[in-house]
């Protein structure tokens, strides 16, 4: 007897793994690993968990371009909300001296009160705190309506040229719905700001694990899918230290590729100090090869990860003379001075049109002693003594993973753990693998035969569902 199931279709439009952050100007949702407001910034005059409810990229609702917007749902609360949601760029040379024309698609749906775009320009630091050398910021705009569908609205802002930050965004006070999509920077005749990978970013996309420090390249480094250069553990030649160095290699039609190094975690100890970093480079360095630094913004306030990146900053490359294919130590400084919301150190080098090159042997040095980071505040710390022994009592072996009908008493504690839930989800640590699937496919099994569950939820290919859905 055939059992019934409801085939419900979850389409997955691809998407490119990068490991560098972009500003999303378009809140598309799988940007930035489905991280779409992370180089978004904001104030409010509420809680986190308030925040995480308030400010979200919408789906739902049709949007100005592409598949989201950026959703403002000030509906659901008892008092009228004030709040601001910002992001920031470093203007390029062709900017500075110029009036910039700021727009965005703006929506309403029973909101009542005030949104406006706003924007500043500033030297020297990022947020809204830094020093600002022209603004336009008019609590005195007329507001929008109380419903509407798409309109586009804009500021102009002249942009000095000591101007090392430009911040903008939307400010809203009231309540009820606004969407925001589709921002756009446009200046002189016909330029604009193309949503692009920034360096210096990577901390931000990378896992907890991936952050780990490994600044004598030993461990195994992390995937860093990035279509510009090849970063590769190199076993093969010969390191300065230990068994690996890091082999940096632009790919080919890249031009001056920026190639990410590490990220250290920063303390109040380091302000007003002076950061030393140490190394050895293998390779050709010259005409243009330099090491950059940024500092990074990171907030996990809302549950939700955001971040902001301040001003790249490019110290020269000064070496030994010696053959390219010879170890040469360098040595950068690097001033540390921020204001308390920098949290981490983005290292790398920019390899310019040098080619290929090697890095082993880092070191970070303050006041002339080795420096130790903190903590990684996104770290998930290593399980305790007593944890392990907990897992070793608790685990449950398999008998096997494959679906191959026979005994199914190694899966009694699985069916004690689903018990009666009306919704249960089984989740995969990879896509693809052959044991991965076989265990879903048994425990799937399970579900329908021993559970008696009826409704099943895939991801998958249009085409082998609507064969599926033919079958049943």
């Amino acid at each position: 007897m055939r059992v019934p199931f409801l085939l419900l279709l979850l389409v997955i439009l691809p998407f490119a793994v990068l490991a560098q952050a972009r500003l999303n100007l378009n809140f598309e949702p799988e940007v930035n690993r489905h991280q779409p407001l992370l180089l978004w910034l904001s104030r409010y005059n509420g809680t986190g968990a308030q925040e995480a409810q308030l400010l979200r990229v919408d789906t739902v609702a049709k949007a100005a371009s592409g598949r989201g917007s950026l959703l403002v749902d000030a509906s659901r609360f008892d008092e009228p909300v004030n709040g601001a949601f910002y992001t920031s760029i470093t203007p390029a040379d062709s900017m500075r001296g110029q009036t910039v024309t700021i727009s965005a698609g703006l929506r309403t749906e029973g909101f009542t009160g005030k949104a406006f775009l706003y924007a500043y320009a500033q030297s020297a630091t990022i947020g809204e705190n830094g020093e600002s050398l022209a603004s336009n910021d008019n609590f005195n705009s007329p507001p929008p309506p109380v419903s509407s569908g798409w309109q586009r609205v804009q500021i102009q802002l002249p942009v000095p040229t000591a101007t090392t930050n430009l911040l903008f965004g939307l400010r809203f006070q009231g309540q009820g719905k606004v969407w925001l999509d589709d921002v756009r920077v446009e200046w002189g005749n016909g330029q604009r700001y193309h949503d692009q990978l920034l360096p210096g970013t990577e901390p931000l996309v990378l896992t907890a694990a991936a952050r780990r420090p490994n600044w004598d390249f030993e461990q195994p480094r992390p995937l860093l899918p990035d279509p510009r250069y090849l970063a590769l553990s190199d076993s093969v030649t010969p390191a300065h230290h230990g068994r690996r160095s890091l082999h940096l290699k632009p790919t080919a039609g890249a031009v001056a590729p920026y190639a990410y190094l590490g990220q250290v975690p920063l303390d109040t100890a380091l302000r007003g100090k002076t950061l030393v970093v140490q190394g050895y480079l293998r390779g050709a360095t010259s005409p243009v090869a330099s090491f950059y630094y940024t500092l990074l913004i990171e907030d996990n306030r809302t549950g939700q990860r955001r971040g902001a990146r301040s001003l790249l900053r490019e110290l020269p490359l000064h070496t030994a003379a010696a053959a390219p294919a010879e170890w040469r130590a360098f040595s950068v400084s690097i001033p540390i001075t921020w204001n308390q919301d920098f949290s981490q150190l983005a290292l790398g080098v920019h390899l310019g049109n040098t080619g290929e090159l090697w890095v082993d042997d880092l070191r970070l040095l303050m006041d002339g002693k080795p420096y130790t980071p903190p903590t990684d505040a996104a770290a998930v710390p290593l399980p305790t003594a007593a944890e392990l022994a907990w897992l070793r009592q608790a685990a449950v072996p398999l008998r096997t993973a494959a679906p191959d009908g026979g005994d199914v008493k190694d899966l009694a504690a699985f069916g004690a753990l689903t018990g009666k839930a009306q919704i249960i989800a089984l989740g995969e640590v990879t896509h693809g693998s052959r044991e991965v699937a076989q265990l879903r496919h048994r425990l799937t099994r399970y579900l329908v035969e021993q559970q008696g569950v009826r409704s099943l939820m895939l991801e998958a290919d249009m085409g082998a569902c609507l064969v599926l859905n033919e079958y049943v």
